[in-house]
């Protein structure tokens, strides 16, 4: 187990400057949690993706109380890749909600530094998946991934099947 790191998230700092301007945007989950992988905050729409009134509700807790252990799963060893220094950049994953009803979404994720370029919790945000336009080539991939969501599925698969990058600009 960890030891308990010396610099602290100044969570009521952090609120009140910048923490509200993730509430205006309704369809971006944010969240920040700890060392140990426990949410420390969340903004409105993650709360609300839970069926949660308060932050305090989910303060404290961590992705296991939450989701399904196949999608705990990822979501700690993502974590615990973030806490090393790394970063998740644009991870298609399922995640859960109130209700039972998983969705997929696009995941980021970063640590949060303390004195030193110490680690010492992550932050990220979610946001659900969905076409803007037709033609995004995003149809495809989610077709795939849905088609094969009982086997990991490769980047080369998921290229090939939507052609080139660029010919989805």
């Amino acid at each position: 187990m960890r030891e308990a790191p010396r610099d602290r998230l100044d969570l009521d700092i952090l609120q009140r400057s910048f923490f509200g301007l993730f509430d205006a945007l309704e369809d971006v989950q944010f969240w920040v949690k700890d060392i140990r992988n426990r949410y420390v905050f969340a903004n409105r729409a993650l709360l609300l993706n839970y069926d949660l009134q308060d932050v305090e509700e989910i303060r404290g807790r961590t992705d296991y109380d939450f989701s399904p252990a196949f999608c705990a799963d990822q979501f700690w060893f993502d974590d615990e890749q973030v806490l090393k220094g790394r970063v998740v950049k644009d991870r298609i994953e399922l995640v859960g909600g109130a209700g039972e009803v998983r969705r997929w979404y696009l995941t980021n994720k970063h640590p949060v530094y303390g004195r030193g370029e110490r680690v010492i919790g992550t932050t990220g945000t979610t946001r659900r998946m969905a076409a803007k336009r037709s033609g995004s080539g995003f149809e495809g991939i989610l077709e795939i991934i849905r088609a094969r969501c009982q086997r990991q599925v490769t980047n080369q698969e998921l290229a090939e099947s939507v052609g080139s990058y660029r010919d989805w600009e």
